[in-house]
């Protein structure tokens, strides 16, 4: 197994993630949210495990506030099923401050900001156009065959089991696959919790669909 260095993880994996599309219009904005949404998971910190700490009553898709922390294992296979890279990454949201009339989050990882509305999970891109500033990136609440962008809801009770312990998911599938760009992720998230799990599936022309990134939640801690 190949131990990427500190600081070179994200990096690295970013790069496998753009390798894979171009710059076009509409699909690189939403692009723009998959990689939100996969460097939260796989952006390097070696951590310490927290126990698990439910916040009781909490039905956000993902629970925000300053202090929330989570922790991964990530590993990442080449087109025969064969490991070349495992590593231990974390996540966690450093501050908040309000944006129009309506508080919003920000993590160690990224320049954008996260907030919970009626309609779900949010992100905001200051860079972006005043249209596209503000983007829904989970839907919450949910029925299975919603589908907004290129995501749907493929499922609203999965069962997943990863190191932290067994959850209740909502699957979300993000399927993008054209002449030029290509993106297939799965999101399992536990609301109350947050990312549970996320598979990542690699194309090269000529072969089949294969699994690239598998990142598994091995702790986390909620304030």
């Amino acid at each position: 197994m190949l131990n990427l260095p500190v600081g070179r993880q994200a990096r690295f994996s970013n790069y496998i993630i753009l390798s894979w599309v171009t710059n076009s219009g509409n699909i690189m904005k939403t692009l723009k949210l998959v990689l939100i949404l996969v460097s939260l998971i796989v952006i390097q910190s070696c951590s310490d495990v927290n126990n698990p700490q439910l916040i009781e009553g909490s039905n956000d898709i993902i629970p925000l506030a300053v202090g929330n922390t989570w922790d991964y294992h990530t590993t990442l296979y080449d087109t025969t099923g064969n490991v070349f890279a495992d590593f231990h990454n974390s996540n966690k949201i450093i501050g908040d401050t309000i944006i129009g009339n309506s508080n919003w989050y920000y993590y160690d990882i990224a320049a954008w900001y996260c907030s919970i509305f009626q309609d779900g999970y949010h992100v905001y891109d200051p860079y972006e156009t005043d249209s596209l500033k503000n983007r829904l990136s989970l839907k919450y609440p949910c029925t299975v065959g919603d589908k907004y962008s290129f995501y749907e809801v493929a499922k609203i009770d999965t069962q997943i089991t990863v190191p932290a312990g067994s959850f209740s998911c909502v699957m979300y599938t993000l399927r993008m696959h054209t002449s030029t760009e290509f993106a297939f992720i799965d999101f399992f998230i536990k609301p109350g919790v947050g990312y549970v799990k996320t598979i990542e599936y690699g194309y090269i022309a000529n072969h089949p669909l294969f699994t690239y990134r598998v990142s598994e939640l091995i702790g986390y801690k909620l304030r």
